[in-house]
């Protein structure tokens, strides 16, 4: 397999655009974007040790393993990265195959290890993810921390189809419409699929900063973006508990 450093330019994430192969189903939350950045910035040698894996196709090359690091990339300016670059004659079952199982974890870490053993700002500084955990320094016990999203654009041109994955919302309904031949318990289980379709909203939130009026008014109508959370309450899309509540008071009064 050949490596070596390719234009930043003519690499581009997997959007589906290889037929047969369905776009990369993994994303990235803004939290996760960031903490993602922040571990390429400290330890940029490991694009080095672990190069995106690419196939040529159209003259560029797609990304195979390593879309999540592209777009950090591009973010952080830089110019080429080093690629692993498959055959063009690689079949899209293999493609599949890589695809998956670069996004799949195999194993499972020991959390007493790593909360005792281990510093934990350390480990969040290497970007990884603590389930939500964090010691209370008080007691050394373990709380939930409430944590409200936000989302800053950084000016991003995002494709529509960047703004969510719904391969798992299409499989499941070819399932339901080869299986199922009562039609009206057929419509509601296929309206039942739509829950398994993933909306990125790091991107709906940059593609929301360049839209139009009317286009940001649709956007907030359908919650997809909360721009004021009492409107939000009222339609619906959420409900804010005591503590979260509190947090938002504080903020204003800040």
């Amino acid at each position: 397999m050949e490596i070596k450093q390719i234009n930043i330019k003519i690499i581009e994430t997997n959007n589906g655009q290889i037929e047969g192969l369905p776009k990369n189903p993994r994303f990235i939350r803004d939290e996760r974007f960031e903490a993602l950045r922040k571990s390429i910035q400290d330890a940029p040698e490991m694009l080095q040790l672990r190069e995106l894996i690419v196939i040529p196709f159209g003259g560029k090359y797609v990304v195979i393993a390593g879309n999540m690091r592209l777009r950090v990339c591009k973010d952080l300016g830089y110019k080429e990265l080093p690629c692993k670059v498959l055959s063009e004659n690689t079949s899209v079952e293999k493609l599949k195959e890589y695809t998956i199982k670069d996004n799949v974890p195999f194993g499972q870490d020991d959390m007493d290890a790593l909360f005792n053993e281990w510093d934990v700002d350390e480990l969040k500084g290497y970007g990884m993810e603590l389930d939500g955990l964090e010691m209370n320094a008080d007691d050394e016990t373990y709380t939930t921390k409430i944590n409200i999203p936000k989302y800053e654009p950084k000016g991003e041109n995002v494709a529509i189809c960047e703004m969510f994955n719904d391969t798992k919302e299409k499989e499941l309904k070819d399932v339901v419409r080869a299986k199922c031949g009562n039609s009206e318990l057929r419509n509601f289980l296929l309206k039942a699929c739509d829950r398994f379709c993933v909306f990125d909203f790091r991107n709906i939130a940059e593609y929301y900063s360049q839209a139009d009026d009317e286009t940001k008014k649709l956007f907030e109508m359908l919650g997809l973006v909360i721009v004021d959370y009492e409107q939000a309450i009222s339609n619906g899309f959420v409900e804010l508990n005591k503590d979260m509540m509190e947090l938002q008071r504080q903020e204003y009064d800040e």
